[in-house]
């Protein structure tokens, strides 16, 4: 039992980043944040400068 429990904990902490940090994790929540947000960001404001040229 000892054996699949160390198992089990070791694949969380290799493919879910359990053994990750906070501050790594909302280092990396940021980034995926950013890299989502910026490029919705810069077509919105292209957007609002063609609208506006119009």
């Amino acid at each position: 039992m000892d054996r699949i429990t160390d198992m089990a904990a070791e694949h969380l902490r290799s493919a879910h980043g359990a053994d990750l940090g906070l501050a790594q994790h909302e280092n990396e929540s940021f980034r995926m944040g950013r890299l989502i947000v910026l490029p919705v960001v810069a077509v919105i404001l292209i957007a609002l400068f063609v609208h506006l040229r119009s």
